[in-house]
């Protein structure tokens, strides 16, 4: 009887009993028929048949051999799954999913057990940064609703920034940090962390700003005479009012037209005071990891006002883009309230 070769996407929890008990009950349909050479086919129902996982070792290959078909591999006349034993005897190797996998895989399986070279690693690859951008589609639209923001006012705004926001997600994701040259004011804003001996106050975000821009400034995409301006303007509140709020300093006539300026040198296509609210959350999270101990109600309370929230929508989704849904996960259920959280506990 011809031996047949099948891949088996499986969890590291799943492959430890299967070595424990030396036989694993699978349903066939889960095994991918495999002769040596791996094709973008092969490829990507090895991706699609993964179990979801968040770290890279929870999850492995297996390279079987299996004596005759294992044909059919579904009952479709009883619209039931079919299943199938498999001895130990037939593992032939184990593939981690990336060279990240197969490092943390070291010092959980037996030492006896060989930990093949990753085979399959460009196809996770390319499924994993379509995850991330999901997530980051997804939580920048949860943040939305837990502000009771309707989205769809916004939509045509966000699509506009859609995709520079998600590759400047990317570079954070990819350890990028700011300064960055040639790249865009939305990368360097979200790959931006402050300094930690800088003041935390409200006013303290319009130093921040100074401090992005300066890298545009220097490039001659804004002028001397704005940058000198709006040294003198911070200057002034800083006499006088540096204790003040956000809100109270988006408000005053000096700073609005000076921001004016920059946000026509830049060719933003987002409102200004964005930016000024995202780095107010931005670092409040970096503190603090959680939503619900930053300014995010107050914000809310100030902003979701007819003349506002425009500016308040756009900094809360690029916000949520840039954390991901997992980030803003307990709040969104919070805020929807589905049948299977526990509103009593």
């Amino acid at each position: 009887m011809s031996e047949n070769k099948y891949l088996l996407p499986m969890t590291l929890n799943e492959f430890i009993l299967f070595y424990k008990r030396s036989i694993l009950k699978v349903m066939k349909f889960r095994l991918i028929k495999f002769v040596d050479i791996i094709s973008d086919e092969i490829g990507s129902r090895v991706v699609e048949g993964l179990p979801s996982y968040d770290e890279d070792y929870e999850v492995i290959i297996a390279l079987l051999s299996i004596n005759g078909s294992l044909e059919p591999l579904y009952h479709f006349d009883d619209n039931k799954p079919s299943y199938t034993l498999i001895s130990i005897d037939s593992l032939r190797s184990i593939y981690p999913i990336t060279k990240r996998g197969e490092r943390l895989l070291q010092g959980r399986l037996d030492d006896e057990i060989y930990v093949s070279p990753p085979k399959f690693e460009s196809y996770v690859y390319h499924a994993q940064a379509l995850q991330e951008r999901d997530s980051c589609l997804k939580g920048g639209a949860a943040l939305l609703k837990i502000a009771s923001i309707d989205i769809n006012k916004y939509q045509s705004d966000i699509s506009l920034l859609e995709n520079d926001v998600l590759l400047a997600a990317k570079a954070r994701f990819d350890g990028v940090q700011y300064p960055i040259d040639d790249a865009t004011i939305l990368e360097n804003l979200i790959c931006y962390a402050r300094s930690k001996s800088m003041v935390t106050n409200d006013f303290s975000y319009l130093i921040d700003f100074g401090l992005i821009t300066k890298l545009f400034a220097d490039k001659g995409v804004i002028s001397d005479e704005v940058i000198a301006n709006y040294r003198s303007c911070l200057s002034e509140i800083k006499k006088t009012a540096d204790s003040e709020t956000l809100l109270y300093f988006l408000n005053q006539e000096q700073l609005v037209n000076l921001l004016k300026s920059f946000s026509d040198a830049l060719n933003l296509n987002f409102p200004i005071a964005s930016i000024f609210i995202f780095l107010k959350l931005q670092h409040e999270l970096y503190e603090n990891s959680n939503l619900d101990k930053t300014s995010f109600h107050g914000l809310v309370s100030d902003f979701r006002v007819p003349e506002r929230e425009a500016e308040l929508a756009i900094a809360l989704w690029i916000l949520g883009a840039c954390f991901g849904f997992e980030f803003f996960a307990t709040n969104y259920y919070q805020s929807v309230k589905p049948e299977f959280l526990n509103l009593e506990f």
